[in-house]
């Protein structure tokens, strides 16, 4: 046998036992853990935009039944049954409330209406840690990190990669970019979130996300959890804008220097003692049109989960919502707008969204002012009319 012949006969060799390894791994991991296949089925006559993150709700007795950890460290979604690891989806576990398990994950395409999609839940032997094993595609939140630590947050959350925009701001800033459009006060990271404004006059600074604050052409809702203390003046999220211009959200009468992105759509939460209000507006141009007004919570003090969204189902519309606490906003507020204090939905052209970009802002005026900080962003695709696609769960292994 020449050494050409002999060359081939060993990359054959080497291709046929690598078959075997790889098939003998798949195997492997295939039956020391357990398998739910998940139908995920869009109920609506609108599409699931992609990139879209799926909430999984998992009650109790199916965590028993598959002994699935109360810290999520031995679940994982994937994709492809003859390549389970090979095809593993970004997830972040919220954590164990109420008896059920929460995770956000990442969907692979979009859904048609009434039709579906199959992703697979792997459920492994109760000491895997697949945090550990495939991060950054096994992630988890603040939360479960607070509750079961094993090393620095950063090495667990991967949060910027199932979401949109994603920021949780624990004495970080989280790769955001911050900024200052009026005054002299530089955001700044502290334990208590990003303090935006520090109880000086007119002032007003906001922050993005560090993929630039690019949204998709996608319905899209923000939701936060803030505080503030003081007399004024207000928190804005602001979508669709703009990038180079930012001007006063005090347009809206009150508001003090809080930045808006220059010909976008935002919703101004003002606390002003005298008259506190939520302002829905469209910027257009230097001259804001003011589209709805409504009344905010009455406080000095208060900590606040709120959101603004756009939906393109069918009619595109905004609306926002909060809810004031009495403590920090819990991570897992996420998707409970239905407990929320909820605007109208006020309908708007959609060609109106021009803009590529999203910003959170914060500011006093020169009268009053406030201490206001930012303790989470999370930026998400919106479900069509607000309904979450349907899960339908059947046991494989």
């Amino acid at each position: 046998m020449n050494m050409k012949n002999l060359l081939v006969l060993l990359v054959f060799v080497v291709i046929i036992f690598g078959v075997i390894y790889y098939l003998g791994y798949q195997n492997k991991t295939y039956s020391s853990g357990k398998i739910l296949k998940l139908s995920i089925y869009n109920p609506t006559n609108c599409t699931v935009f992609s990139p879209f993150q799926q909430e999984i709700y998992i009650n109790s007795s199916i965590m028993n039944e598959y002994g699935i950890n109360e810290n999520g460290s031995n679940v994982f979604f994937f994709t492809n049954l003859n390549n389970i690891t090979g095809s593993i989806l970004y997830s972040w576990f919220v954590g164990y409330y109420n008896n059920y398990s929460i995770w956000w994950v990442r969907l692979p395409s979009s859904i048609s209406p009434y039709s579906n999609i199959t992703i697979y839940m792997y459920i492994g032997p109760a000491g895997e840690n697949y945090y550990e094993k495939y991060y950054p595609y096994v992630g988890m939140s603040s939360y479960v990190y607070n509750n079961y630590s094993w090393g620095p947050l950063s090495i667990y959350d991967n949060g910027q990669l199932v979401f949109n925009f994603y920021g949780w701001f624990y004495d970080t800033r989280h790769n955001w970019v911050l900024n200052v459009e009026n005054g002299n006060y530089f955001p700044t990271p502290t334990i208590n979130g990003i303090e935006m404004i520090n109880y000086s006059l007119s002032q007003g600074s906001y922050i993005e996300p560090p993929n630039n604050g690019n949204i998709p052409n996608i319905p899209i809702i923000i939701e936060e959890g803030w505080y503030y203390n003081g007399e004024a003046d207000a928190n804005v999220i602001s979508m669709y804008g703009k990038k180079s211009v930012v001007y006063a959200a005090g347009a809206n009468k009150f508001g003090g220097y809080t930045p808006t992105l220059y010909d976008s759509i935002f919703v101004q939460y003002e606390y002003y003692n005298l008259q506190p209000a939520i302002y829905i507006s469209y910027a257009d141009g230097k001259f804001p049109a003011q589209l709805y007004k409504g009344p905010f919570i009455n406080k000095n003090q208060s900590y606040i989960y709120s959101y603004f969204l756009v939906d393109f189902c069918n009619n595109t519309y905004m609306q926002a919502g909060y809810l004031a606490l009495n403590n920090i906003p819990p991570i897992s507020l996420l998707g409970t707008l239905e407990n929320t204090n909820q605007t109208l939905k006020i309908r708007i052209d959609r060609n109106i969204l021009s803009g590529r970009y999203f910003s959170i802002s914060s500011g006093s005026g020169p009268q009053s002012t406030s201490y206001q900080s930012i303790y989470w962003v999370v930026g998400r695709t919106y479900p069509p009319g607000g309904i979450m696609p349907e899960i339908y769960i059947e046991r494989l292994s």
